[in-house]
Order: C-alpha cells, then structure tokens, then sequence
C-alpha cells in the first residue's frame, strides 16, 4: 500500500472515526505495524469548542499554568502536591517563552485565525499518529505529543513536541540507525530539527500553539548551543 518513496501514509477524513460501535469517538488511528495513519479533521472544527468544554485561556501552552492544573487534579480526586511554582520563573526558560509568546495572540479569533487554530490541531494529531508508525507507544513519563488523551478539552492542552525519552527515540532510529551514530551526528539532528520546526511554526505567528511553540524550540535551540560552550 505504500509508495515506494514513503516511510508512512496519512490519511485525512472530514467525518468522526469510531473503533467499535461502543466508542465515543477518536480523532486518529494508527496502525503502526503498516504504518499506515488516519485523522479526522472534525472534531477540531473551533465551532465545536463550546460543546467540548475547550478552555481558550488554558490550552497548550497556558496548560501548565499550577494554579489551573491543581484544580483539575482537585476536580478527580488526586492529591495536589505543594512544592514548586508549576511553571519555571526564569524568563529564559522554555516554556515560560512559549507561554509568553502564545500570550500575545489575539483570543478573539476572526475567520481566518479560526481555520488557523484548526490546522495546529490537525497538525499536532498528524505527529502524534505518526509516531505511532514509528514504533513509539503513548508517553506516561512527560508531557508530550505522544501522551493519550480522552476527549478534546484534554487534547488541546497537550504539547506539541516530544518529550526527552521520545525525542531519544526519533533520533536513534533516524541520525543512529540511518546514519552514523555518532553524538556528534545525533546532536546535529536535533538542532536541525529543531530549526526546521522553528521556521515552520513562525510562518504562523498568530496562532497561539505555533507562537508557543516556536518560542519553545528557539529557547531549547540556545540551551543546546549553551551546552557545546
């Protein structure tokens, strides 16, 4: 089924996917072993967000914000631990610059900016389920792209990058196992990676997922040319 110039195919639908007649709904499925990935497109339509709960002022990166997190805990019973601010005070940091940047988007979305935010959802998903073709389960260690979700007011505050065990992944299939395998080679991936997202992401400015997001990859590509000092 697959081309012969393709690792995995992606397949779009603008209807609900269900996996029996006993489930809700999903957004994406993967089969992984044929590499082979569907997503629906539907229930990421912003004029739906009412109905599913979708809080504007707490989805990615606003998500981490302690104060909102606790409550949800709080909310099914979970214990709520006490230490530390939640988000890093440093306005240098990673997430505090992908905050900050999603900040500044306007929330009050006009037609265009709503097909917009549309599109970081879908694209967001489209990762996911490619990881799935990449041999990559869902991710219990950090917040991640690759962490499950069950309904969209929780999908929408989930990242869209890959957390450190999963980005170790990704890069010793693709800059271990299809190249050399040296550090020095596994670390130039990444930034360029990285790079490659950044400029992605800023083609996109007025959509708060890629302002934060970009934000995000630029802070993480000054960490790293930190480190090499």
């Amino acid at each position: 089924m697959l081309p012969g110039d393709a690792f995995a195919i992606v397949l779009l639908m603008d209807h609900d996917l269900y996996e029996d007649e006993d489930d809700d709904f999903c957004c994406g499925r993967a089969y992984g072993g044929s590499r082979v990935a569907v997503v629906s497109t539907a229930r990421y339509h912003p004029v739906l967000d009412e109905f599913a709960g979708i809080d504007y002022s707490h989805m990615w990166p606003a998500s981490h914000c302690k104060t909102y997190a606790d409550g949800l805990c709080a909310g099914k019973g979970l214990k709520v631990t006490t230490s530390g601010s939640g988000v890093p005070s440093s306005s240098a940091s990673p997430l505090r610059r992908a905050i900050d940047a999603a900040s500044r988007t306007n929330p009050n979305l006009a037609a265009e900016d709503h097909r917009a935010l549309w599109f970081s959802r879908l694209a967001r998903t489209v990762v996911h389920e490619l990881g799935h073709c990449l041999g990559m389960g869902h991710c219990t260690y950090y917040a991640c792209v690759m962490q499950g979700t069950s309904g969209m007011a929780e999908d929408v505050r989930q990242p869209p990058y890959l957390c450190p065990v999963r980005l170790a992944k990704i890069t010793h299939a693709v800059a271990g196992e299809l190249g050399c395998g040296s550090d020095t080679e596994k670390a130039r991936y990444v930034k360029a990676r990285y790079d490659g997202l950044a400029d992605f992401c800023g083609r996109w400015q007025h959509v708060g997922m890629f302002a934060g997001y970009e934000a995000w990859l630029r802070a993480r590509l000054e960490d790293l040319s930190s480190s090499e000092k």
